[in-house]
């Protein structure tokens, strides 16, 4: 299962600021808190495209979302040192915490 960023800094009992930050500082971000290309990042971190029709603009907006893998899960605890407080058991729904 992939996770957004705010879902990684809840498992590692961080604050979705600091995890940025500290994302920032060992250069796996840029300053928009945006994937910083590097081989190292493959297969455990990715880009999500996604868009959004804006009426008042009566256009589409583009953005995308910072996702973690499983295998990038323990890949990133271990370089900021942090341990993974909760893993929700696979399969199990997100939505209703069961």
């Amino acid at each position: 299962m992939n996770r957004t960023l705010d879902q990684v800094a809840s498992l590692f009992g961080l604050g979705p600021n600091i995890l940025r930050r500290r994302m920032r500082e060992l250069k796996i971000l840029n300053q928009g808190n945006e994937l910083i290309s590097a081989p190292a990042h493959e297969g455990r971190l990715f880009m999500d495209p996604r868009s959004r029709y804006c009426p008042t603009l009566r256009t589409y907006r583009h953005y995308a979302v910072v996702k973690v893998t499983e295998r990038g899960l323990e890949w990133l605890a271990k370089r900021l040192g942090v341990e993974i407080t909760h893993m929700p058991q696979r399969g199990a729904d997100q939505r209703t915490g069961s």
